[in-house]
């Protein structure tokens, strides 16, 4: 089944706002083009863009035996057996919260943060709403933000059902 992952508001007005600022510096900078020197910083800026732009989550897909995060450049797959918990949780569970590695915002929320209620996890989000945890059998923790939460009694329900 697939889980549609839209992006909020902030998210959208970010993403753009950031479009709009690399365009235009690419506008302001091609304008000075005689000068190589001032041409660096898109060559860094573009590939910085392409690579947030292939790992932001498109949508989350649930079968009988896994939960994928379904990106452009490379999927994340959680096996079923391998959570030992999935919930939902509101933002003030998880405290106060640093990017350690990521995106804030641009196209999603998605990469390392550190929460000072849960500590270390992985974010695979579009949105500040709608937030499931998920704990697996390493230790790690995942957040993800399907706009439909019925994900995770459905994902509990598939859980009771594997073979042990």
């Amino acid at each position: 089944m697939k889980y549609k992952a839209s992006l909020d508001s902030l998210t959208k007005i970010l993403s753009v706002l950031v479009v709009f600022f690399l365009v235009r510096m690419f506008v302001y900078l091609w304008q000075f083009r005689e000068n190589n020197g001032v041409l660096i910083p898109l060559l860094i800026l573009i590939p910085i863009f392409i690579v947030v732009y292939l790992y932001s989550p498109q949508y989350y897909l649930l079968d009988d035996s896994n939960l994928k995060i379904v990106r452009i450049a490379r999927n994340k797959t959680i096996k079923l057996s391998d959570i030992t918990e999935i919930k939902r949780v509101e933002k003030k569970e998880l405290g106060f919260g640093i990017r350690t590695f990521g995106s804030g915002g641009f196209l999603g929320y998605y990469g390392k943060f550190t929460y000072d209620k849960i500590g270390k996890v992985t974010l695979y989000a579009t949105q500040r709403k709608n937030m499931v945890l998920i704990d697996t059998k390493d230790g790690k923790k995942i957040i993800i933000t399907p706009d439909d939460t019925g994900l995770v009694e459905l994902v509990k329900e598939k859980i009771t059902k594997l073979p042990k």
